[in-house]
C-alpha cells in the first residue's frame, strides 16, 4: 500500500502539471519553453504533458469533474 505522499508524487502532481501545462499552452498561447520555465521542468516534459503521455487520464478526468476545479476556469 502506498503512503499518501507516494500517491501524490506518482499520480496527483503529474496530473496537475498536465492540466496546467495544457491550459497555458492552449488557452494562453504560452510556448512549451515558457511553461517549462514557470513549472520548473524541462520542455520535453511539457511536451509529454500536453500530448497526454504523462499524467493519469483517469485522475485528470476526476479533477476536471470537481466543482472546485471548474470554478477556477
Amino acid at each position: 500500500m502506498l503512503l499518501p505522499a507516494e500517491m501524490e508524487s506518482q499520480w496527483l502532481i503529474p496530473a496537475t502539471r498536465s492540466l496546467i501545462a495544457k491550459e497555458l499552452v492552449k488557452r494562453y498561447n504560452f510556448s512549451q519553453e515558457d511553461v517549462a520555465s514557470v513549472l520548473g521542468i524541462t520542455q520535453a516534459a511539457v511536451s509529454m504533458y500536453v500530448n497526454g503521455n504523462r499524467g493519469s487520464n483517469d485522475i485528470i478526468r476526476e479533477l476536471r469533474g470537481r466543482e472546485d476545479y471548474a470554478s477556477c476556469q
